[in-house]
Order: C-alpha cells, then structure tokens, then sequence
C-alpha cells in the first residue's frame, strides 16, 4: 500500500462544485484540531461519567459518542461554515470502500488480537477489576441484549464518532500543518506518515487505559492507512466498527479471543487462512475503487484542459 500525496476527488463532485470549493481549506487549521481533541478528551471525562452514571451500559456509552465527540466536530465545522462532508471524507460515498474496508477490518483485528495484544499484555496488563468491568458491560447478569442493541452502541457509534474526530479532523490538519512546518525537511510521503503515527499516538492515549494504549494505536494506524490511501473515511469507519463488532460476537460466543495457531489454538491455522482472504478481498475492492477514482479524475482534467 503507497500513501498518496493528494486525495482522491470524486470525479462527478468535480464538476459541479469546483467553483464553490475554490479557496475553501481541506481541512481545520492545525491548532484548532488540537484544542478540539483537548476538548473532546475532557468531555469525554467528565460530561462522560455523568452520561454513564445517568445511564450506565449501553444507551450511555453511544450518547457519550454523540455528545462528547461527535457533537464538537459538527458545531466547529459548522461554526466555520466548512463543507462539513467533504472535509470529513465522507463525500463522495462507496459501497466498495465500505465493504472492502470492513473486510480489510476483519483482518487486521485478527492480526492485532493474536500478535499484538499478547506482547501488549506481557508490557502492561489489563487490571483485572478493568477485565471484569468490560466483561459485565458486554455480558450482563441479567442476560444478553438484543445483538443489534450492542452492536449499536457499542460498535457503529464508536466508530462514526471517533472516526470523524481522528481520520476526519486530526490526520489531515496534522499532515497539513507538518508539511508546512517540514516541507524543507520531509517529502510528502513522509509527512503523511508522520501524521499517520501522530494521530494513531492520541487514538491510543484517548482511550485511557494504558493496558489498551499500544494495541488501539496499532488498530488507529490501520484505520488511518486507508483513509490515506483511498482519500475516503467510509473504510475507516468499517474497518472500526467490524473491529468492535468481532470483539462483541466472539464474547457472545463465549470467546475472550479469537483462535491463535500461535497458542496451538483449534482452527487457529483455518482463522489466519480467513484473515488472508478477508485481507487480499478487502484490499482488492479498494484498489479498484481508487483506481475507478483516479481514471475519474484524470478524464475530468482532460475535458477541463480542453474547455480552457
């Protein structure tokens, strides 16, 4: 996969709002991308504990997405009076990018799940009054939720949410303001990498549990690549909510982890086959679509060279 230094513009948007984007930013200026995760962050803390004090399990979880998270990034953008979709890489939309990144999301949780959280667990332990905690918020006493309910609140609100505030705002207002800071120093390849590790750091640090630091980083990366990859944060938000969405499903089926053929597992060997699959599928729908994209806006330039 090769970071792109531009973003893939939908060819068919091209036409009809160059005018209207001519001198529009691409992205929130750097410094008020940082005060608004600042912002989010103590939100999350404090408005959030009273949601989850107010309404503990589910229900307070997703109204701490939408209040805490979401929220601020639409009252800013708006604020800004910004084409809120398109600076958040939600427009144009693509059934492909979302299917392939959902696949593509599939794997990497496997992928962190059996490499990464071990070597994670041996640095830094999940507490185990922390273990037991997300055990009864996901598995009550009092039995299952209805599956949609959890995968709801816990898997699309969370990811919709966070990933408009991180591959939406953060990762190109940081790739921004580094390559104006180090465009002498770095090409842009190198930048967009930068931005990349940048925002998967406070991805990590923003779910405030160090136990969890490494391993969310690790997924924050993932998630990123694909936005820089495609200029799209549909596969991101697939990828994010396939990775919540296994993690419901497998404790549903009584599985605290997914079948490792590093632990000698059973169907630990046909799980990493399936990764593979998933993996190569995923990244193949993808390529396509930004292939598709590309060959848009290269037949876009030609026919505005030749109206000049």
């Amino acid at each position: 996969m090769t970071l792109p230094t531009s973003e893939h513009p939908d060819a068919e948007g091209a036409r009809g709002t160059k005018a209207a984007n001519a001198g529009a930013p691409s992205s929130l200026p750097t410094r008020e991308a940082l005060w608004l995760y600042l912002g989010v962050l103590f939100l999350l803390i404090t408005l959030g504990a009273v949601l989850r004090e107010l309404r503990p399990g589910p229900s307070g979880i997703a109204l701490t997405e939408l209040l805490a998270i979401l929220l601020p990034v639409l009252v800013l953008t708006g604020a800004r009076r910004l084409l809120a979709l398109r600076i958040l890489r939600l427009w144009p939309f693509s059934f492909s990018l979302l299917f392939g990144g959902a696949l593509v999301g599939a794997a990497w949780f496997y992928g962190t799940a059996i490499f990464i959280e071990p070597l994670a667990e041996r640095l830094v332990p999940v507490p185990p009054a922390l273990k037991e905690e997300m055990m009864q918020l996901l598995l009550p006493a009092a039995g299952l939720r209805p599956a949609w309910v959890d995968l709801f609140c816990f898997a699309l609100m969370p990811a919709v949410c966070e990933e408009v505030l991180f591959r939406g705002v953060m990762l190109p207002s940081l790739r921004a303001g580094f390559s104006v800071v180090l465009h002498r120093r770095l090409s842009p390849r190198r930048v967009a990498w930068l931005a990349l590790l940048v925002t998967a750091m406070l991805f990590g640090v923003f779910h405030l549990t160090p136990a969890k630091m490494l391993p969310t980083a690790i997924l924050g990366f993932g998630f990123g690549a694909v936005v820089l990859w495609t200029g799209s944060l549909w596969p991101a938000i697939a990828m994010h909510f396939g990775n919540n969405a296994l993690v419901i499903l497998l404790l549903r089926a009584g599985l605290e982890e997914p079948p490792s053929p590093l632990t000698g597992a059973g169907g630990g060997w046909a799980w990493l086959l399936g990764a593979c699959i998933c993996a190569g599928i995923g990244l193949w729908l993808m390529r396509w679509r930004v292939s598709a994209l590309t060959e848009s806006r290269k037949n876009v330039t030609a026919e505005t060279d030749s109206c000049s």
